[in-house]
């Protein structure tokens, strides 16, 4: 059985359950909630105000946000939300420039203190403006001011009181055109390795989490100083390999989690990890589903409550499936298991899972005279097992599924090419 935080994270979950757990009193089920893309727009827009702020900012991240909220988000106290709302490809476009235009505007005249014209454009009371003298009222004001005589005069008392602000040496300034460009997919290679020198962490990890980012870039990015740099370089499949190694014994909890977490990590790191010293990292290690066995067993008698209990639920699922049974996937012969809510192919230690809440369809086809296969088929990839009796396998993942709608096509492709009797 599946903890509601892994409910929660699993991007098939149903909508009317993941508003359900959106209201959740537990503070990492409504975040597991916020940065979930399947999650309803109802259900965002109430989390979008949540007291809690790393909820905020993941929803602020959510794809599937609606542009109300991140209106809203856009103007929140935070920095790092207000960031990631107006990075989101939902947010307003008019509400963006509209706020960018103020910032300059407010910033223009008072040098590079962006941040006192940030908060003077979008309204905060008590922002103190440090360039304001109260016996500036007009233009007209100013220009008699009988103290500044010359140009020479206001030049020198300028450099006096404010050479500081014009730094443009400023590491917290964020090109949000830049970060969007990071974002993109469709981003070239080359225009990748050029943003991945920005001094901005944002747009750094950014490029790092991008899949068209060259494996050279992603090697230097891999020994940045910062950790969500390094956290989205460790699930980036186009990482090296010896840079990925690396990665896995990281001196930060998150990017081990990270990798602990990733299926594609390599058995014998998995075997590794689950003496690290972090509680958080040996639970994401018993709750993947490489992990071998022998692994399982010494996490399901670990002295941490979290690290037994992902152990015992991820033993659960292997030891008591619905349905069991050999089958031969791209060549390789295994075991095919049909679990409450998974299916799951193991081999060599490996292991193909594919969460029932994603299927979209389940066919049988003919692929000898005396052997049939049964192809699984969700929004993004599909699968097929070549085993017998495939039409019982059918109808148990379509009960497993609850009502999916079968396809059985062994009839007609085994009569493909037979000549009619007349």
């Amino acid at each position: 059985m599946s903890s509601p935080v892994q409910v929660a994270s699993d991007p098939t979950t149903s909508a009317p359950v993941l508003e359900i757990l959106g209201a959740d009193p537990d503070d990492e089920v409504r975040e597991a909630v916020s940065w979930n893309p399947s999650t309803p727009a109802a259900a965002l827009r109430v989390l979008a105000t949540d007291s809690v702020r790393t909820i905020r900012l993941q929803v602020a991240k959510n794809p599937s946000t609606p542009s109300d909220s991140l209106g809203a988000l856009g103007n929140d106290s935070d920095e790092a939300i207000r960031v990631a709302a107006m990075a989101n490809a939902n947010y307003p476009v008019d509400a963006l420039w509209g706020h960018i235009e103020a910032i300059d505007a407010a910033s223009r005249w008072d040098g590079s203190d962006r941040e006192a014209g940030e908060l003077l454009a979008l309204g905060y009371e008590g922002a103190e403006d440090p360039l304001v003298l109260d016996d500036w009222e007009s233009d007209e004001d100013w220009g008699s001011d009988d103290d500044w005589e010359s140009d020479d005069d206001w030049e020198s008392d300028y450099d006096e009181r404010y050479d500081d602000w014009w730094d443009d040496d400023d590491d917290d300034w964020l090109d949000y055109d830049e970060l969007r460009e990071a974002s993109r997919s469709s981003t070239t290679p080359a225009v990748l390795k050029l943003l991945s020198m920005r001094r901005h962490a944002s747009i750094r990890a950014a490029v790092a989490g991008n899949r068209n980012t060259p494996p050279e870039t992603l090697a230097l990015l891999a020994t940045d100083s910062a950790v969500e740099v390094r956290v989205r370089v460790s699930t980036n499949p186009r990482v090296p390999f010896e840079s990925k190694r690396r990665l896995s014994v990281d001196s930060a909890e998150r990017v081990r989690r990270a990798l602990a977490v990733d299926p594609r990590t390599p058995v014998t790191w998995l075997q590794r990890m689950t003496g690290d010293t972090s509680s958080s990292v040996r639970e994401a290690v018993a709750s993947n589903p490489n992990t071998p066995p022998f692994a399982i067993d010494q996490l399901a008698a670990s002295r941490e409550p979290s690290v037994r209990w992902a152990a015992a639920a991820e033993k659960s699922r292997r030891l008591r499936p619905l349905r069991s049974s050999a089958a031969v996937h791209e060549g390789r012969r295994g075991m095919l298991r049909l679990g409450k809510d998974e299916l799951v192919f193991e081999v060599d230690g490996t292991h193909i899972r594919l969460w029932l809440g994603g299927v979209q369809d389940v066919s049988t086809r003919r692929t000898g005279v005396f052997r049939s296969s049964v192809v699984v088929s969700t929004a993004h990839r599909s699968e097929e097992f070549v085993l017998q009796r495939s039409r019982q396998w059918v109808s148990a993942i379509g009960r497993a599924r609850g009502g999916l709608e079968v396809v059985d096509t062994t009839t007609d492709q085994s009569r493909a090419g037979r000549p009619r009797r007349r």
